[in-house]
């Protein structure tokens, strides 16, 4: 292989640089750089490329597929970037790269993708999750925390074949584990299949943790950033929980701020149901509390992003938040901002 800048290595201030790297020539760099942050970084590249193209087959993912296939098969690999190297971006930054974002578009491309990578690892997943499997009592360790996000992350792509041997790991996790990391990467894996096991483990997880408040809002979390059609239904339903409360700002963030900048497929519904929910929660918050609402209405700020339909239905939004009444100065900034 010719030489190839590996650019920006060793810079800790996050830095915007294009390069016209070929994907073979990511995929060296993803495989061979000494810098962890440029390998991730190159595997960004490569992905959001990927994405890009629309993922029609397996063999148009084929160099991603072989990267991450050497990846899982390094005995001496640190477990914590396997794990990173394995969960795909979100829709949220993907959409970042976009003049004009294509939301259906580009939930399709990276839901297939993430099957097409599932299918294709299938096999070394499987070892990865067995080969990361505690036989002692949790404690807190760099070097178990990176094992235990590896057996998270290796789950949560299995889980996505819908294979009943992935949905019985999954619940044979849930119901073993000694630890939150392990049960929530259990139960985000038990929730993609969404059948029995999913809800008993969820009213199991609810009832558990109720007294701790942390890992409620991890919980608030997991089901306002899983997508679907019910999406915006489920965060709704989730606010009539006793444990929900406008009052409560980790609350607020855990449920309603994950959903509006975490759920890009959820928030950005065709039909603008999930602006105008949102809308509301700003208006309801700014009476007693702006800052929170201020940092919850940011969500609307790339408006301008999206399709001619969705920008006129945001638009409408920020008009209707903008012309309220004893609207706080807090909010009135960002909307009038979004809006200029």
């Amino acid at each position: 292989t010719p030489p190839m800048p590996s650019l920006l290595r060793g810079f800790s201030a996050p830095v915007k640089l294009e390069f016209d790297y070929s994907d073979q020539e990511l995929a060296f760099l993803i495989r061979h750089d000494s810098d962890a942050f440029r390998r991730w970084d190159s595997l960004q590249t490569l992905i959001a490329r990927t994405i890009e193209r629309g993922v029609p087959d397996p063999g148009s993912v084929r160099d991603l597929s072989a990267v991450l296939a050497g990846l899982t098969d390094q005995p001496d690999a640190d477990p914590a970037l396997v794990a990173e190297m394995l969960t795909l971006p979100s829709e949220a930054s993907l959409a970042l790269a976009y003049d004009e974002v294509d939301v259906e578009a580009l939930h399709t491309a990276r839901e297939r993708l993430r099957t097409v990578l599932a299918a294709a690892l299938e096999s070394r997943l499987v070892a990865a999750w067995e080969r990361t499997l505690s036989t002692e009592p949790y404690r807190y360790d760099p070097a178990l925390a990176g094992r235990r996000h590896l057996h998270g992350a290796a789950l949560e792509l299995l889980s996505v074949l819908h294979a009943p041997a992935h949905l019985a790991r999954a619940e044979t996790q849930f119901n073993t584990a000694d630890n939150i990391t392990d049960r929530l990467a259990a139960l985000r894996s038990l929730s993609a299949h969404d059948g029995p096991e999913a809800q008993d483990a969820n009213r199991r997880f609810r009832r558990d943790y109720d007294a701790y408040p942390l890992a409620l809002d991890k919980w608030f979390t997991l089901h306002a950033t899983r997508d679907g059609e019910d999406a915006l239904g489920r965060v709704q339903q989730l606010m009539a929980d006793p444990a929900f409360t406008l009052r409560n700002p980790n609350r607020v963030r855990a449920l309603l701020g994950a959903f509006a900048h975490h759920n890009h497929i959820g928030f950005h519904r065709a039909d603008g149901a999930g602006y105008r929910f949102i809308a509301e929660q700003v208006l309801a918050l700014d009476a007693f509390n702006p800052q929170v609402a201020a940092r919850l209405v940011k969500c609307f700020a790339r408006w301008r992003r999206y399709d001619p339909s969705r920008q006129e239905k945001i638009r409408t939004e920020l008009n209707r938040i903008a012309t309220t009444k004893s609207l706080s100065s807090d909010v009135y900034e960002i909307v009038q901002r979004a809006l200029a």
